[in-house]
């Protein structure tokens, strides 16, 4: 039989036949990726692992040049004193060292691979700790083509299987929550794990999975990267060592992966052709150190470039007239399109209290969210409401926290935040409670706060450490070009108005105390307010049906 083309379901290993036929997703992945063998590999498939590694230690050396590599290097260094393992392109670590930095060198100049289903970045996951390992146990050539195999081929079904719309919906970042399944099935593989060994492997990367859009725009994102390498490295380790953890990680009911980070996610795509359609061949390899999204602009103006023979010398050096005209001659002729059809915001006028009860069988703790319908972003209410929200939910010294966190002690946390939209936005307050407390208490406490905004005038400092919270966080959002390019487009898409980047500190350093009362008034009122109530719900028990009764 040509191993190249059989059917998975059919290995000659009888343990991963039996966790075939029993459906448990992250079990048959973990056969697949225990006893995957060179000769399984197509000609096709081997040709592109040899071409991801090859561009994985291109990116690697590109990386000595990175902006944070020398931070990253430091942290390296201070996990441990031996030096068992080699940098790419550099000295010798611990093994656990040169694992993080190695992969924070493949993605340090945003060079690195990019998986197209799941916009994630595979190679700084799985490829240094497939070499540590390989490196350190003496492993030959082949070993390490499988490792990385297994790998890639792991990394991308757990990610086609999570149903990544749904999981970037609730804004989980790809690399840190599916890569540490790869790492540790490259580590496991070279390590000669049997599929149970291998399925609790992905247990613990599973219980490592992390990394949030919250970091987008910072090198974090980067982190992501090679702290999920070292976290699949840490799972086949504490794995080898038969560490009790769960071999079902993927669709475990309470906190599986896709029932977590998505909506239960795409399980059968898991295992769909496993062992005939290579999933890792979809692993694109970028031509240029630049976001996926515009390779092809890239490619196009160096193209323009050779054919122009334009020297770069002479960029940047022309006169403003001359450019202008040259534009106007070029652009001016081309007709203005119609403007698309507005899009009408307005909401009709809340009238009265709406409430729903919500009994979840995922919740652990009884949560209390409120919400009040409010304005529209960039108005003179919506910077006076945002102040509002700092008083009363802006950190631990907010009146909320302060309140119900420190001294009623009737709730673990409380956070909020005015929402801005286009049209009509709302400020949020949730809450999760301490074991004991009732519903109720905590709203009781939250309404009195909120008509304390109402009755009392706050103080100068109170005002003042609520608008510097609010500029700390946007000036913490214009930190990178990134940031700032995506805030221009929303200032001119929402309210066609660019200049408000240069001008929204101004708009919030107005609101007075006055504001801050008056739209408490008005907006903070019970027919504008909408409560959702959480409670755990009890878990159903299983019932063992007995023949003949």
């Amino acid at each position: 039989m040509d191993r190249t083309e059989r059917d998975f379901g059919v290995l000659e290993n009888s343990l991963v036949r039996e966790t075939f036929m029993s459906g448990n997703v992250t079990e048959v992945l973990a056969g697949f990726a225990a006893s995957l063998q060179y000769d399984d590999l197509p000609g096709h498939t081997r040709d592109h692992c040899k071409n991801v590694l090859l561009d994985t230690l291109a990116c690697a050396v590109a990386g000595h040049r990175g902006e944070e590599t020398e931070q990253l290097a430091a942290l390296a260094s201070g996990l441990a004193q031996s030096s068992e393992s080699s940098v790419i392109g550099g000295d010798r670590l611990s093994l656990a060292g040169a694992t993080i930095l190695n992969g924070y060198l493949v993605t340090a100049v945003t060079m690195c691979d990019i998986h197209r289903s799941t916009l994630t970045h595979v190679t700084p996951e799985v490829i240094p700790p497939a070499l540590a390992i390989a490196e350190r146990d003496g492993l030959s050539g082949r070993d390490l083509l499988v490792a990385i195999a297994a790998g890639c081929e792991v990394t991308t079904r757990v990610g086609i299987g999570v149903d990544y719309p749904a999981m970037r919906a609730k804004g989980w970042h790809g690399p840190g929550v599916l890569g540490p399944f790869g790492a540790a099935a490259a580590v496991g593989r070279l390590r000669g794990f049997d599929t149970e060994t291998m399925a609790k492997a992905f247990g613990l990367a599973g219980s490592q999975a992390a990394g949030t859009f919250a970091a987008w725009g910072t090198p974090t994102v980067k982190f992501h990267q090679c702290r999920g390498a070292l976290s699949g490295l840490m799972a086949a380790l504490l794995a080898e060592q038969k560490f009790l953890a769960t071999r079902e990680f993927l669709t475990a009911k309470d906190g599986g992966l896709y029932n977590v980070y998505a909506n239960g996610g795409r399980p059968e795509a898991v295992t769909a052709d496993l062992g005939k359609r290579w999933e890792l061949e979809q692993i694109a390899l970028r031509l240029w150190p630049s976001a996926s999204s515009i390779q092809g602009m890239n490619t196009a103006m160096f193209d323009l470039i050779e054919q122009h023979k334009i020297d770069p010398a002479k960029v940047g050096d022309f006169d403003t007239k001359d450019a202008l005209a040259r534009i106007g001659k070029n652009f001016e002729g081309i007709p203005r399109q119609a403007d698309p059809p507005s899009v009408d915001m307005t909401e009709p006028q809340q009238k009265a209290e709406r409430r729903a009860n919500l009994d979840d069988v995922l919740a652990r703790a009884p949560r209390v969210d409120i919400a009040y319908k409010a304005v529209p972003g960039n108005t003179a209410d919506f910077y006076a409401l945002q102040v509002l929200s700092g008083i009363l939910q802006g950190g631990q010294s907010s009146r909320l926290y302060q309140k119900l966190v420190k001294e009623k002690e009737m709730v673990t946390g409380v956070f909020g935040n005015m929402d801005e939209k286009r049209g009509v936005g709302a400020l949020y307050t949730s809450s999760t409670l301490r074991p004991g407390i009732k519903t109720e208490d905590v709203e009781t406490l939250i309404y009195a706060e909120t008509d304390r905004l109402k009755k009392e005038p706050i103080a100068d400092w109170e005002l003042q450490k609520a608008k510097n919270g609010t500029r700390r966080a946007l000036i913490n959002n214009f930190q990178s070009s990134l940031s700032r390019a995506l805030t221009l487009g929303q200032y001119t898409v929402y309210y066609g108005e660019p200049n408000l980047i240069n001008t929204r500190l101004e708009k919030v350093a107005a609101v007075t105390k006055e504001d801050v009362q008056r739209v408490a008034n008005k907006y903070l009122v019970d027919t504008n307010r909408t409560v959702v109530v959480t409670m755990p719900k009890a878990k159903a028990k299983a019932t063992t049906a007995t023949m003949g009764q």
